[in-house]
């Protein structure tokens, strides 16, 4: 049964995509009309040849004259009527089609016509938390859930109708159709496609959105590259996995370097992984203006199974911001109003154990104030710090009734260190490597709780009125790491008078 891996161009984006796709080597075949679309087929005649890495390691054992390489062809069919334009590719062509596709079409679609209860794989994205991306395979009569945190990037899913449809369809930046239709068919395929899109969704996945706006991209740009510049970044370099049309590509025996477009300036050759401190030592050698060149800062990327390639830095820098902004594919996108729904959902069902709406006066400390604890009868570990493995770590700073308490002061933006610290003692615990022993007595903790107290001049109605984006996504995923460690998270909040900090 024929499969057709289909993108949807954006528009305006036709003539560039046919320049692009003449410098990679694919040439302009025959041209045919297909009912309203005039269809090109580009392919690659003289395709590069790539080198086989294992067939150079053991050269000794294979008797040949002249070693051999791989040949990659590839090609891409593109239909094109007045309105829209579509692309069906071959081999390693999504590469090329990225750059130009429209990336939300394919979970567009996936809302309209998949089968909520029938899920078989998904890739999602992990905002706030220790990790990043995940990749699940499902079982048969799956529902759709959401984890904490969780944008969709892909789903494979049945769908609600296998004879329009195919049986199961794969949804990421294109969709991978499984479908009995011929190629002289896909005028009257492709037509349903855009009359179903055009239908009110049945289901809404949380997820990004592209930003379209060009003056809001630009001062996104900004204010990355001084958040870089600044170390303030909450971002990461990783290319630990990416999600290429449908394809998964993993990064294996990679090498990397840094250079400016247009410029001579690289990094010294190569490294083996990517990380902030190596992008800000090469700007920072090489004298960049990182505010207007962060469009042209590339990263070449030597790969074991392909030609030698480059990405713009943005393509594989992980970024959030606390406006509901964050990179994806090195485009600028906003988180949809579903996944923001789901996140102040998530953060108001953690457990409130108490809400002191008094103000603490502003010269109190957190030093202070466990110490004032303690005629509550709660135990005053601030400070009190154990050694593992030559580390440094405080498990706790007050403890009453079986509850590790967390305490820290300051605004928001501010207050990730508490939850870090608590997801170390619950790692610590959960993995058996040290214990909690108060009067030589070892502790069996079965709630975490996290004490707030925020630095402001308002009081909260609910936890999830607080206006920042990365902190909510941080408690959520804290939930679910101490949920999962077999322990009860809670919260505990209070105020402290802002007037003179």
């Amino acid at each position: 049964m024929p499969k057709y891996n289909i993108y949807k161009i954006k528009d305006g984006n036709r003539e560039a995509l046919q320049r692009k796709l003449s410098t990679v080597g694919l040439i302009a075949k025959n041209e045919k009309q297909i009912g309203d679309y005039t269809a090109k087929f580009y392919f690659s005649d003289k395709p590069d040849l790539v080198k086989i890495w294992w067939v150079d390691l053991y050269k000794d054992f294979i008797d040949v004259n002249e070693l051999p390489n791989n040949e990659l062809y590839f090609g891409i069919l593109l239909l094109v009527n007045k309105e829209i334009c579509y692309a069906i590719s071959f081999g390693k062509a999504h590469f090329y089609l990225r750059e130009y596709c429209d990336g939300e079409f394919g979970l567009n679609l996936a809302e309209r016509i998949v089968d909520e209860n029938n899920l078989r794989i998904k890739n999602s994205k992990l905002f706030g938390g220790r990790r990043s991306k995940n990749i699940i395979s499902y079982q048969d009569r799956s529902p759709i859930e959401y984890d904490s945190g969780e944008s969709f990037q892909y789903i494979k899913a049945k769908t609600i109708n296998a004879e329009d449809w195919g049986s199961v369809v794969s949804f990421g930046s294109s969709v991978l159709f499984d479908v009995k239709i011929s190629p002289s068919e896909l005028d009257r395929f492709l037509d349903s496609i855009e009359q179903k899109l055009s239908q009110t969704p049945i289901l809404t996945l949380p997820r990004v959105e592209e930003v379209k706006d060009v003056e809001t991209k630009r001062r996104l740009d900004r204010e990355l590259a001084i958040s870089l510049l600044s170390n303030t970044t909450t971002g990461t370099l990783a290319e630990e996995f990416s999600v290429s049309g449908v394809d998964f590509v993993f990064s294996e025996n990679n090498q990397y370097a840094f250079f400016l477009k247009g410029n001579s300036k690289q990094s010294e050759l190569k490294f083996d992984d990517l990380s902030l401190e190596r992008l800000t030592h090469f700007v920072t050698e090489n004298g960049i203006d990182l505010i207007n060149s962060i469009n042209d800062i590339r990263i070449q990327i030597k790969s074991e199974n392909s030609r030698t390639r480059s990405e713009s830095l943005k393509k594989v820098l992980d970024y959030v911001d606390d406006e509901r902004y964050c990179l994806v594919n090195g485009k600028w996108h906003r988180f949809n109003q579903s996944y923001i729904n789901f996140l102040q959902k998530e953060v108001n069902k953690i457990p409130i154990l108490q809400h002191n709406t008094t103000f603490l006066s502003s010269n109190i400390n957190e030093d202070d104030f466990n110490k004032g604890k303690v005629c509550d009868g709660y135990l005053n570990f601030d400070k009190d710090f154990s050694y593992i493995e030559k580390y440094k770590i405080e498990k706790m700073d007050l403890y009453k009734d079986k509850t590790l308490y967390f305490v820290k002061m300051g605004e928001p933006q501010n207050l990730s260190y508490v939850i870090d610290q608590s997801l170390n003692t619950v790692k610590i615990l959960q993995n058996n490597v040290d214990d909690i022993i108060i009067n030589q007595m070892k502790i069996e903790p079965e709630n975490m709780c996290l004490w707030l107290i925020f630095e402001r001049k308002t009081t909260l109605k609910r936890l999830s009125d607080l206006r920042s984006l990365i902190f909510l996504m941080k408690l959520v995923e804290w939930k679910r790491n101490v949920i999962v460690a077999g322990y009860k998270p809670t919260i505990n909040i209070g105020y402290k008078d802002p007037k003179t900090i």
